[in-house]
């Protein structure tokens, strides 16, 4: 091989190394976006059946009053 193929091989080989560790970076990144809408996803339904389950209490509640009002 000439030197200047030598050299044209080099650049490219870390051309391609940079490349990889930009793809590695990237892929770290969506790892954690995804981990963090995970989080959130998981957030969100505990929350919503909390909800759920508040409202249902609160049901059995007034229909315990039968038309007498709030308890309040």
């Amino acid at each position: 091989m000439s030197p200047e193929q030598e050299k044209r091989i080099k650049l490219l080989e870390e051309a391609a190394e940079k490349m990889r560790e930009e793809i590695e970076e990237k892929q770290k990144s969506k790892r954690e976006a995804l981990r963090e809408w995970d989080a959130r996803q998981r957030e969100s339904d505990r929350e919503g059946l909390r909800s759920e389950l508040a409202e249902r209490h609160l049901e059995k509640l007034t229909e315990g009053e039968d038309g007498a009002g709030a308890a309040f």
